[in-house]
């Protein structure tokens, strides 16, 4: 194997450290290339790569109103409508555990670190909620009886209640994708990225760069 060969493996094998690295987490994205001047604010899964706005940019905001600006022009073109089980993977990937998932069972853990852990994606993902139950909800796409949700419980005037709660919440089948003022629309697009031919051929030009003015350091 040539030293050339072997540098360019070297930098493939740094990239892809790199990449594992910083998978499996949820980063603010305010102001990314892809988000407009009207609606700056977004997250990014960088596990999948996907650019969610956050839930505060279409708060009181139907699930129709929002679908007719998707289009080409639209005020939200590039986004689409996400599923439950895709804002549910944005969870895990956040680290935050469903709790409930089934609209059956009450699933509130009591729990301090994960009440904080619950709050600081809210703090990025945005809170539309600001009464006991303080979170971020969100239609989905699916438009059936569910909401999706992370509440972190507390109590206005009395002390913290360590309570949090991620997953779906039953929602008044007469207000199904309606407008709230305490919910918005889960929008998420995908972020482009390089291929991996186009980071080896990236790393052999400057490898290539290199060889030629060593060569021609030797020659002078």
């Amino acid at each position: 194997m040539t030293r050339a060969t072997l540098m360019t493996v070297m930098c493939v094998a740094v990239l892809v450290a790199v990449t594992v690295q910083v998978q499996a987490m949820v980063v603010n994205a305010d102001g990314h290339h892809l988000t407009t001047a009207a609606h700056p604010g977004a997250i990014l899964d960088t596990l999948t790569n996907w650019l969610w706005l956050d839930a505060t940019e279409t708060i009181n905001r139907s699930v129709g109103d929002v679908s007719s600006q998707l289009g080409p022009g639209g005020e939200f073109e590039g986004y689409r409508l996400a599923t439950r089980l895709e804002i549910h993977n944005l969870f895990t990937s956040a680290g935050l555990t469903l709790t409930e998932s089934d609209l059956v069972s009450n699933g509130w853990v009591d729990d301090a670190a994960g009440q904080l852990q619950v709050q600081q994606f809210v703090n990025i993902y945005g809170q539309t909620n600001f009464n006991i139950y303080q979170g971020s909800l969100v239609w989905p796409a699916n438009n059936d009886d569910s909401q999706a949700a992370l509440w972190a419980y507390t109590f206005p005037g009395q002390p913290v209640d360590n309570r949090y709660w991620v997953g779906d919440a039953g929602a008044d089948p007469n207000l199904i994708g309606t407008a709230r003022d305490d919910m918005g629309v889960a929008l998420v697009r995908p972020v482009p990225e390089p291929s991996v031919l186009g980071l080896v051929v990236l790393g052999l030009t400057g490898l290539a760069g290199r060889r030629s003015r060593q060569a021609l350091s030797r020659q002078a």
